[in-house]
């Protein structure tokens, strides 16, 4: 347990750096691109990212879960994916025209010819990182993830103050890949071969197809929105609808990268050695919930100082919609974990469920709301995702045992601090706001003001990580 706790210690520090360093790189390009920009790149990422899911078939979820995992294994995991990364990097180069064409914009296929170079390099470094993810190496990873951070972020000021625009992020993105894939080279297993091999395939696509299910079916999810409004609307309204769905997803940006390290493994040791985690899953849910909401609603109250903070006044039409995007945040808390926990005790056919029902449910609910302006489509997603929760906690309960009672009574200290967090920040925004305070020093004063509230929050209901950030601060204080 000491391990897993440094290393998700360990990880919350780099993704964290990361996500300062991309936060302080995203408010200079906010200044120099313009929504359309922003617009094309989105549109490019989200199609391309689902042939990530291809590109792994499995291999991640297959190396972390395996019981023991032999060199013969690796290296079979290695040819599985190196063949599918090659010819996904052709398929999206080929497909890069007909894209443009749907989307009326030549710029999607510059973009996506960049982003298919980048899957020739990624199975490099893919091995090394889940290797060490599986053996809880993570001060490794954050050193090559550092310097794959550092080159994305010169990259991208020189190419935006250059004027490559749209093509900006796409090179940055590349060179990215190719410095964190040789940084990660030297940390590689001893253990571990380099070279590929097709033997014993067969076990590993068998295990990776239901994976493969899973993960697209939650790709396709994720780039729904944009998908959907790129079609139904204009690129400019998929800008702002990405910055806005952006700032909803900052909490994940933070937290998400330490949430998720060492729940896929964890989960599955857990399984393996008790045949059963619905402990687990109680504990995860109430800890990302009561991280996760009070952090939304701060977000839900400040939209607009945060938005002029972060990116300035050309973002303000966003505004109206964050609301819209924090809550479906907020209900995607809920069954968070479902997927990754179907896929440990070995069910990755049936991971696939949770989010073929919520993608059919915003289709549906977003095809009959839409009028042509955001918020509608905001409403449209968040009624899809609040339909979608109701058969996927069942399923929850029904296959992992962890009932509908249970997530009520996990989750119930957490919205009792939500609560509190709410009502705290709505009176110190009416406090700062009579006394003439501008947006910059709102937020400033916001963010220690709010955290504290949190900290009395969840000591005040006894709240199960009150617990946990105790012990941290005690470490703290040692040292």
């Amino acid at each position: 347990m000491r391990s897993i706790r440094s290393s998700l210690a360990i990880t919350f520090i780099s993704s964290n750096s990361t996500t300062v360093i991309n936060f302080g790189v995203n408010l200079v390009l906010a200044r120099l691109l313009s929504p359309e920009d922003i617009g094309v790149y989105s549109i490019s990422v989200v199609l391309v990212a689902i042939a990530h899911v291809f590109r792994e078939f499995g291999v991640s979820a297959y190396l972390l879960r395996e019981k023991e995992l032999t060199p013969e294994k690796i290296r079979s995991a290695s040819g599985v994916l190196y063949a599918c990364s090659t010819s996904l990097a052709v398929l999206i180069f080929l497909l890069a025209s007909p894209a443009a064409a749907y989307y009326r914009h030549p710029g999607v296929e510059e973009v996506m010819h960049v982003l298919a170079l980048g899957f020739l390099f990624i199975p490099f470094g893919a091995i090394t990182s889940t290797l060490l993810t599986r053996e809880l190496r993570a001060k490794e990873q954050a050193i090559a993830n550092a310097f794959g951070t550092v080159v994305f972020a010169c990259s991208s000021l020189l190419f935006a103050w250059l004027g490559f625009r749209y093509m900006t992020s796409a090179w940055a993105n590349f060179l990215s890949i190719v410095v964190t894939g040789l940084a990660l080279a030297p940390y590689r297993p001893k253990t571990a071969p380099w070279l590929p091999s097709f033997k014993g395939w067969r076990k590993i696509t068998h295990f990776g197809l239901g994976t493969v299910l899973g993960n697209s079916l939650n790709e396709i999810n994720n780039a729904l929105a944009d998908l959907m409004l790129g079609r139904l609307s204009t690129l400019h309204h998929v800008g702002l609808y990405s910055r806005a769905n952006s700032l909803s997803n900052m909490f994940m940006q933070i937290a998400g990268p330490t949430v998720n390290y060492a729940s896929l493994p964890y989960l599955a040791k857990i399984f393996h050695d008790t045949g059963t985690i619905s402990k687990q899953l109680s504990k995860a849910t109430a800890y990302l919930s009561v991280l996760a909401w009070p952090a939304l609603t701060v977000i839900t109250i400040y939209a607009r100082e945060t938005i002029l903070f972060l990116f300035g006044e050309t973002w303000l039409e966003c505004v109206p919609i964050v609301a819209y995007t924090t809550a479906t945040a907020a209900v995607c808390v809920c069954t968070h974990f479902l997927s990754t926990a179907l896929i440990a005790i070995g069910r990755p056919y049936q991971a696939s469920l949770p989010n073929l029902v919520l993608i059919v449910a915003r289709i549906a609910c977003i095809l009959l709301v839409f009028n042509g302006t955001l918020v509608s489509f905001g409403y449209g997603l968040l009624l899809g995702t609040a339909v979608a929760l109701l058969p996927n906690l069942m399923m929850q309960a029904g296959i992992l045992h962890f009932s509908i009672r249970d997530f009520l009574t996990c989750i119930a200290p957490s919205l009792v601090v939500t609560v509190i967090v709410a009502a705290a920040t709505a009176l110190l925004k009416l406090c700062v706001s009579q006394a003439g305070l501008g947006y910059v020093w709102q937020i400033l004063l916001l963010a220690p003001l709010a955290t504290l509230c949190w900290y009395a929050a969840i000591r005040m209901v006894s709240h199960p990580i009150a617990d946990e950030v105790q012990l941290a601060l005690n470490r703290i204080r040692r040292r």
